[in-house]
């Protein structure tokens, strides 16, 4: 009986580090058509232009007066200059970025706004960036006060990749919703990969299975 409360509470335990991943679902992200990307999507966006843009577009779940910010990090590019201009263009990328980007905040209540975010290649390659909606938060006071991004809120993190290369073809965007976010122990220790046992699993549409590794 022991085992059995024992074992209750490692899973519950481990499911209370799920509901730490996202805890504020204000904002979202969705597509051209409306529909919400789920947390943790992965999203491409294929062309043969010069000029390449996701279409994506944040919204607000519910009335609001909060302020929504983005971060943002450029893992990966090739070539060109990233930019995105969620409310105000504030930096162009032009190197993968060793820390963290802000988008600004916005000035006022919206219902859907677009990222307005855009990769300029100079030549095939691609270029990847992961961004994160949060609150907005005040800092200091007076004239030297500003808003910056409240980091003990974790929205959705979407990851964009864009791809230019010879066999592009036509434009296109393709959000693939379903990914392995990360695997724990019934002790709730995070796993690097399969492990021999029960296997606690989080994907990115907000699913959690239990799965078996023999």
């Amino acid at each position: 009986m022991k085992k059995i409360f024992t074992l209750c509470l490692a899973i519950i335990g481990a499911m209370n580090i799920f509901a730490q991943s996202v805890n504020y679902t204000t904002f979202q992200f969705v597509d051209a058509n409306g529909k919400e990307i789920k947390d943790g999507s992965v999203i491409e966006v294929k062309a043969n232009g010069k000029k390449m843009e996701s279409g994506i577009m944040v919204k607000s779940a519910k009335t609001t007066d909060d302020k929504c910010i983005i971060t943002y990090d450029v893992s990966e590019m090739s070539s060109g200059v990233y930019e995105l201009c969620f409310v105000r263009c504030i930096k162009t990328i032009t190197t993968p970025t060793a820390t963290t980007e802000t988008s600004a905040c916005n000035d006022e209540s919206f219902t859907t706004l677009s990222l307005a975010d855009h990769w300029a290649p100079d030549s095939y390659g691609t270029c990847v960036t992961t961004l994160q909606l949060r609150k907005g938060k005040l800092f200091g006071t007076g004239k030297k006060a500003y808003w910056g991004a409240d980091l003990e809120t974790k929205g959705p993190k979407i990851t964009i990749k864009y791809i230019y290369s010879e066999t592009t073809g036509m434009n296109g965007v393709t959000v693939n919703s379903i990914k392995e976010l990360a695997r724990y122990s019934l002790a709730g220790t995070k796993l690097t990969g399969p492990t021999k046992g029960v296997n606690i699993v989080k994907y990115s549409d907000g699913s959690v299975k239990k799965v078996v590794v023999k």
